[in-house]
Parts: structure tokens; C-alpha cells; sequence
């Protein structure tokens, strides 16, 4: 017959069935904790909570009947120290301090200071990512990251060694003859991509440009302007033909700025060259054509200006006597590059108080209309391949020039723009751009291998071995050589036919290497789209416009 507990023992005591079930599953979690190898760490509490369970054993006596009988006590199959833990377990204000977490509670603990550890790991190499492709050359830009973060307007500064000129990559040409935009030149390396500078250049052209007043007032730079902080107060000077006025002009159309020859009686027009003979066809330089005239382009936002000023070759004036050059409508003197950088160039850069801070140089489709007037007058296929003497003519010229612009502009950048390739035409035949076009960069590349090396000169070898002339070149040189020309004791620039140049030596150039501007061989596979051996705005002039900012 089972007794019944005094009042306050079964107050303390009384569980219902779901009660004595739950301290059921308790206790078997309990016993099995130790064993679970996840839960190691649940050892540490065996000795002190164990005590803690002895230690309250002592409010049953052991032996001492169940106060609830053997019907109602779960736990009756267990031995006395855990029946009275048990019992005393959902009351106890110590047994709450104690209790017994589940057996998952520490597998879980430790995934989420697994997940806590990854995600700070992620974030770490996130970062470091992120430091490396913003410093890495644009070749390692990390799989368009750059673009990614451009997109979301995180500036990220364009940069370049590897990669150090994306227009020198294979690629192709992107056009599109609505959207100016989208006429680019596309690397087939997608992590080396030219920067959009001309988009850039065009958010914030005006529609119609201000009046230009020459010469321009000096402008401070507003640091709204995307491109202000290197291109603000620049000056660039084309020295070339009728491609670099083309140039000019479309890039003035597309920036917003604004385009003026400077005509015969334009203010800033530098005075009439006269030395008794260039303008012996043209005197007082009197031509009124614009076609050859100098050009500026006015940025007003940016205070940009590029100057284009044009010339007629590399010939001299005796040579040009052979043909019509003189009597042409466009030509007014002087005739010969030197010539016309002191008599224009740096008058003209004085009235306008500018200092380039970029120079390009090109010439070769007015070289080559010379060969082709000769040719006619010869009877001989302006078709055929150039020989060779005239091969090493145009290097020994060519040489000679870029030597005097390098030494004129000898603290500034010089380009040296190749040739393009332009429709079918006899004065520019294909097999005779591209033969100019690669002696063109084998002199520039010599030029700047013969750069002063530890402080010694290296004379500039002949590009073209005379042994390649033949006996009967050779034998035609040695007889101009004997002649004194009565003209080169005039004006050493007037020159004669087939004079020889001397090579200057590496200490007369500029320390600073001549580029090359890729822009004619970019253009290659556009012909259809150009009027004979003019260039059209798009594809042509927004590509220039691109090159020359990046330059």
C-alpha cells in the first residue's frame, strides 16, 4: 500500500504523465552525452556536476520508498541518485543552472563557428582581390572586375604596363556609322581594353560652341569634368598632311569644340615666307586656298587645343621643280619640313601662346604622289614595286626629319602616325603605302635604338644596305656626289635631285622614344567607307580622337 507524501513534499514533487515522459528523455540523453564523439567537452562537467548530483541525493534517503508509488514513477527502473536528480530536476533553482544541453547543441556551436570563419574568410580574399586588381596592370584586371565595379560608379584608375598600349593588340574594328560611341577598336584579349576618353570627352560637350576668339584666354579647370585633371590646358600639334586637318576637324565636331583656319589674312597667319626662290611660282604667298592651311581646334571647357599645321613631303624644292607640285593651287612655301617649322609652326604656336605638350609627325602619301608625277613623266606603271633607291631616299629623308622635329620639340612626345591604307588610286598604291609604311617604322625603331646608351653616341646605320641598289645605283650616286650643286650653296635645304642626307648621330635626338600612332593599320579593312584617300568622321576621326587622348 503506498504512503503519501506530506503536503509540501508532494507540491514539490507531483508530475503528470508528460512530465515523468520528458525527464525520461532526459536522462537518456544524459547517459548517452559522454559517449557522443561530438560532444568531448561534455566530460568536463563529470566530476563537479556529478558532486552536484550526489550532494542533492540526500533529499530522499537511499531506500526510502517512492513518494509517488510504482505506477506513476518513470523512473523507478533507475538507481536512487538519478531518481531524485530527476525529480528534483524541473524545480531545482540548481539543477536550472546545470541543465543538460541536447547532444546536437555542440556540433551546432561549432558549424556555426566554422560558417563565422568562412564568411571572414571570403571577405578577406574579396578584398584582396579587389587591392590587387585595382594596382594590377588591365591585363590582370581579374576577369572584368574593373568594368564590374565601373558599372556600379566605383571609379578605378585606368592602368598599364603590361598592357601598355591596347591599341597595339590584335584585335578589330567596332563601327557603327550612327552612334559614335560604338566605333572602337575591340582587343581580342578582353582584359586589355582601350578607355572610353572620347565618350568621356562627349558627356559634357556644349551643342553649339562659343565663338572662338584667338588667342584663348587661360581658363581654370573645373574638377566637374571627368578628364580635367590631365587633359585641362594641353596642346597638341599635328604636322602632316591633309589626314591630320581631317583629324582635327572630326575630333573638334565630336568634342564640341570649336574649328578656324588660319587663312591668308587671318590675323594669327605668320608672315609670307621669302627666300627668293620657294615663292618664285607663288609669290607673296598669295594662295587662297584653305585646303593647306594651319587649323585650330578650341575646347573651351577643357582648354584643349590642337593645332594642325600641313606640309608638302619630304622633297625639296629642285625636286618639286620636276613636277607640278609648285604651280598647284594648294601649295604656298615654304617647300621643305625644316623650313616650315620656323617659318609657321613656331611662329604660329607664339601668336596662340600654347607649348605642345604632344607632337604628331607623318608623311608619306605627298612622297608618294611625287614618285608617281616622275613615274608619268618616265612612262613608267605607277603600279610597279618602288625601287629600292627610292627606298633608301625616303628613309635618309625621313631620318632627317624626324631628327629636326626632335630636336625642335625635344622635352615632348613625339608620334610618328603610319600610313592607311586608302582605296585603288595611282598616287597611293597598295604595294607602294605598305612598302613606305614598314620602312617608316624600321627608321623609327632605329632612331630610338640609337639613343645615347652610357653616354656614348651610336651613329645611325643606313636603313637600306647600299649593296641592295645594285652596280648601277651605286654607280648613280658617286656621279651626284661629285657635283657641287650651285643651289645647296644658296639654301642648303633646296637641295638637289637624289642628294644623299647625312644620318644624323644618336646625340642630335630627343631622349624621349618616338611612338607609334597605330591608328592607319587599325583602319585597315575600312576602305570601302572612304573617299579616296580622305577618311570618313566614323570610323576614322572618333578612333583618332581615342588614340590621341590615350597617348
Amino acid at each position: 500500500m503506498n504512503s503519501h507524501p506530506p503536503p509540501s513534499m508532494a507540491g514539490r514533487y507531483s508530475l503528470n504523465p508528460y512530465q515523468a515522459q520528458d525527464i525520461s528523455a532526459r536522462l537518456s540523453r544524459v547517459r548517452g552525452f559522454k559517449q557522443s564523439r561530438l560532444a568531448k567537452r561534455a566530460t568536463s562537467f563529470d566530476g563537479s556536476g556529478m558532486g552536484d548530483i550526489r550532494r542533492r541525493s540526500s533529499i530522499i534517503s537511499p531506500g526510502a520508498p517512492s513518494p509517488y508509488g510504482d505506477e506513476y514513477s518513470p523512473v523507478s527502473y533507475y538507481d536512487e541518485d538519478e531518481k531524485h536528480f530527476l525529480l528534483d530536476f524541473p524545480t531545482s533553482s540548481r539543477a536550472a543552472s546545470f541543465s543538460f544541453p541536447p547532444d546536437e547543441v555542440f556540433p551546432r556551436r561549432r558549424m556555426a563557428i566554422g560558417l563565422l570563419v568562412g564568411v571572414f574568410s571570403t571577405l578577406l580574399l574579396v578584398l584582396g582581390l579587389l587591392v590587387f586588381a585595382m594596382r594590377q596592370p588591365e591585363e590582370h584586371q581579374l576577369w572584368g572586375m574593373k568594368s564590374i565595379l565601373e558599372d556600379f560608379g566605383v571609379a578605378v584608375p585606368y592602368l598599364h604596363t603590361d598592357c601598355e598600349n591596347p591599341y597595339q593588340e590584335y584585335g578589330r574594328m567596332s563601327v557603327d556609322l550612327k552612334v559614335p560611341e560604338n566605333n572602337k577598336w575591340v582587343p581580342y584579349t578582353p582584359t586589355c581594353v582601350p578607355p572610353a576618353l572620347m565618350a568621356a570627352l562627349r558627356v559634357t560637350a556644349p551643342s553649339k560652341p562659343p565663338p572662338l576668339k584667338l588667342p584663348t584666354p587661360h581658363r581654370s579647370p573645373s574638377p566637374d569634368l571627368p578628364l580635367a585633371s590631365w587633359l585641362h590646358g594641353k596642346t597638341v600639334l599635328l604636322f602632316g598632311d591633309h589626314i591630320e586637318r581631317l583629324h582635327n576637324k572630326d575630333f573638334c565636331e565630336f568634342a564640341g569644340g570649336a574649328f578656324t583656319s588660319i587663312g591668308r589674312d587671318h590675323p594669327l597667319s605668320p608672315a609670307p615666307f621669302l627666300n627668293g626662290i620657294d615663292e618664285k611660282h607663288n609669290p607673296g604667298n598669295t594662295s587662297t586656298s584653305e585646303e593647306a592651311r594651319p587649323a585650330v581646334c578650341y575646347v573651351e571647357q577643357y582648354d584643349f587645343m590642337i593645332v594642325n599645321v600641313f606640309h608638302y613631303g619630304l622633297a625639296n624644292r629642285v625636286e618639286f621643280e620636276h613636277e607640278s607640285l609648285l604651280k598647284d593651287e594648294a601649295f604656298y612655301p615654304p617647300v621643305a619640313v625644316q623650313d616650315r617649322l620656323s617659318a609657321i609652326v613656331h611662329p604660329l604656336l607664339a601668336s596662340l601662346k600654347r607649348t605642345p605638350d604632344l607632337v604628331e609627325f607623318s608623311s608619306g602619301f605627298w612622297d608618294l604622289r611625287h614618285f608617281t608625277a616622275l613615274d608619268k613623266q618616265q612612262n613608267i606603271d605607277p603600279f610597279s614595286a618602288l625601287a629600292v633607291d627610292r627606298l633608301q631616299w625616303y628613309s635618309d629623308r625621313l631620318t632627317k626629319a624626324l631628327t629636326e622635329v626632335s630636336q625642335q620639340f625635344p622635352d615632348t612626345p613625339l608620334l610618328w602616325r603610319a600610313l592607311h591604307h586608302p582605296p585603288k588610286s595611282t598616287n597611293m598604291p597598295f604595294s607602294r603605302v605598305a612598302a613606305l609604311d614598314q620602312l617608316g617604322r624600321k627608321v623609327v625603331a632605329n632612331l630610338n635604338k640609337s639613343k645615347v646608351r652610357g653616354g656614348s653616341a651610336i651613329p645611325l646605320p643606313p636603313l637600306v644596305l647600299e649593296e641592295e641598289f645594285g652596280r648601277e645605283a651605286v654607280l648613280r650616286k658617286e656621279r651626284d656626289s661629285t657635283h657641287a650643286p650651285f643651289l645647296n650653296r644658296v639654301k642648303e635645304r633646296i637641295g638637289k635631285v637624289g642628294d644623299q642626307v647625312e644620318v644624323p648621330h644618336a646625340d642630335e635626338l630627343s631622349a624621349t622614344p618616338i611612338r607609334i600612332d597605330e591608328w592607319g593599320s587599325l583602319m585597315l579593312g575600312q576602305e570601302h567607307l572612304m573617299k579616296g584617300v580622305d577618311t570618313p568622321p566614323l570610323p576614322g576621326g572618333y578612333l583618332w580622337g581615342d588614340i590621341m587622348l590615350f597617348e
